[in-house]
């Protein structure tokens, strides 16, 4: 009777284990995902040195944007980054929603990463790939 009640909670614990650690679907409203917001209709990219800048205002653009952020990996802790190299500024109907510091990784070696700037604890890297389709969007316009 004991071998088979202590089997039994073994079983629970196990099945308890298992149910708490299944991962879940990401979706961009969930907190610490990065998401442009539905109604963004601008988006202003700016070299943190100088006073170049890309507007993207056509929808393409824009959820290019939103698909490379929703890709992107919570990474929590300190760091140590240096100096971003763009700011991204997202806009709805003229009036600023959010910003976020970028980095963009060597193409086909480095991650591409972003920062919140009122959360410098927390990055957020994309894939090599993903980095590319960045290179293509963002840094090959400022070449």
């Amino acid at each position: 009777m004991r071998k088979r009640l202590f089997v039994m909670m073994i079983l629970i614990c196990l099945l308890a284990l298992f149910i708490g650690c299944q991962q879940e679907e990401r979706t961009p409203t969930e907190p610490g995902i990065l998401s442009v917001g539905e109604d963004t209709n601008q988006i202003i990219v700016s070299k943190m040195k100088g006073s170049e800048e890309i507007v993207f205002e056509d929808r393409e653009s824009i959820d290019a944007l939103q698909e490379i952020l929703v890709s992107a990996i919570k990474e929590e802790g300190i760091v140590d980054m240096a100096e971003a190299e763009y700011i991204i500024d997202f806009y709805q109907d003229e009036e600023k929603q959010q910003s976020l510091f970028m980095w963009i990784g060597e193409e086909g070696e480095g991650k591409g990463t972003f920062m919140k700037p009122e959360d410098t604890h927390t990055i957020y890297s994309v894939s090599v790939d993903v980095n590319s389709t960045l290179i293509e969007l963002v840094e090959s316009r400022f070449e």
